[in-house]
């Protein structure tokens, strides 16, 4: 029990060094002007206001969720923690710049994304498998 506690507090700093980091790299790459800059809610899905609002109302569902899910359980689920930390992150840069900087462009994939976006997948992953020891099979 003790281990897994300290593996779920690592992955917890781990997760705040990469929403800084992210916060760093996209400012730091949109003052170079380098990226694609983002305004739809994912994949430049509804690139106008209406992607801003879609994106805040489940921003606020997500923490209404982990909220939820802190107080009904012993343990935070690090997987919903990994998927508030990558919103948190992609709407900071949506209310203050308008769009997320998709900065990561590799040549062999069709797409650009950050480190948010890392996150947000990592999360998802991470809960519904429940790696992070919720539950006693996976």
């Amino acid at each position: 029990m003790l281990e897994k506690k300290k593996l779920n507090l690592k992955l917890i700093a781990v997760g705040l060094i990469l929403f800084v980091l992210d916060l760093f790299a996209g400012y730091y790459f949109r003052s170079k002007g380098i990226g694609l800059v983002n305004t739809g809610i994912s994949f430049g899905v509804g690139s106008n206001q209406f992607g801003k609002y879609i994106a805040m109302v489940a921003f606020l569902v997500l923490v209404f969720w982990f909220v939820y899910e802190t107080r009904s359980k012993v343990r935070i689920s690090t997987g919903l923690y990994f998927l508030v930390l990558g919103g948190m992150g992609n709407l900071l840069s949506r209310l203050v710049y308008g769009g997320v900087l998709d900065y990561v462009c590799l040549s062999f994939l069709p797409f650009c994304f950050n480190v948010s976006d890392v996150l947000i997948s990592f999360g998802v992953v991470s809960y519904i498998l429940e790696v992070d020891g919720n539950r006693s099979t996976v």
